[in-house]
């Protein structure tokens, strides 16, 4: 399997794409999350995934920049369905409160013949707190991230050579969650900012925390490989570089900083598109 980031930048990036990426095995795709717009049709061409081979996506929570791009994405499969290019159905995972607001959005701005797609060939699934289910031959975990801002989920990923992969979304690891992280092979969790910048960009304000914190807090799990992502830094030359740095004392493992359309494979090789 291989991790393709469509996008790494917070809420307010200009020069990222919202927090987004793709897991792909053989030909076939698995998104999570889209977005604020229209753009993750522009990214999906950029990264050579073409929307007919995406037949599972997971949606975090119902933020703007989460779940904007999934309603572009929505109509565009349903167009595609109404010319016959796309023959499969497509599941959409996320939480009871999630689905409904991708329904009631869909719904309001798509219109009838794109939105009477959805519960028919675009299904809505409604999945609960460490419920398991089979994606791409695999077997995803999904769990409440117990956020405080909004309803938020995660996933836990065991593949079946073994490595194990958890994302928490854009908010804390939580303590109740910490069984799922301990001795993860990758954890993809955001990092607000720089512990240097806290005092300037105040992300416990804002429900997240520093780079610092996380690498911290992914040592004392014995986390192999952590890539950061959902960054409100808008440094695109040197964001990079800048994390490492600065963060490296605090994490023993291997640390990922990556750009928008840049891809991770679970041997932990980093290449960029």
């Amino acid at each position: 399997m291989e991790l393709m980031m469509l996008g790494t930048g917070s809420a307010s990036s200009i020069q990222f794409y919202n927090a987004c990426f793709a897991l792909k095995k053989n030909q076939e795709y698995m998104l999570v999350d889209g977005g604020g717009g229209i753009h993750i049709l522009e990214q999906l061409r950029k990264a050579e995934i073409p929307p007919s081979s995406i037949h599972n996506i997971f949606v975090t929570h119902n933020h703007i920049d989460h779940i904007i791009g999934i309603i572009w994405l929505i109509r565009k499969i349903a167009l595609a369905m109404m010319s016959g290019e796309y023959k499969e159905d497509v599941h959409i995972y996320a939480s009871s409160i999630t689905t409904d607001a991708i329904r009631t959005i869909a719904k309001l701005i798509l219109n009838k013949r794109q939105s009477d797609y959805l519960d028919d060939k675009i299904q809505l699934i409604s999945v609960e707190n460490r419920e398991q289910v089979s994606i791409l031959g695999e077997n995803f975990i999904f769990y409440d991230v117990y956020a405080k801002k909004e309803v938020q989920y995660g996933f836990y990923l065991k593949t079946l050579s073994g490595q194990i992969l958890v994302c928490n979304g854009d908010e804390p690891l939580d303590e109740k969650n910490y069984d799922l992280v301990e001795n993860a092979d990758f954890l993809i969790h955001e990092a607000f900012c720089l512990d240097s910048e806290k005092d300037v960009k105040r992300p416990y304000e804002k429900g997240h925390i520093t780079a610092k914190d996380v690498c911290e807090m992914a040592t004392k799990l014995n986390v192999k490989n952590l890539i950061l992502y959902h960054i409100k830094d808008e440094d695109l030359n040197h964001r990079e570089d800048r994390y490492l740095q600065e963060n490296k004392p605090y994490f023993s493992g291997n640390l990922y900083v990556p750009n928008d359309l840049d891809s991770i494979s679970l041997e932990c090789k980093v290449k960029t598109k």
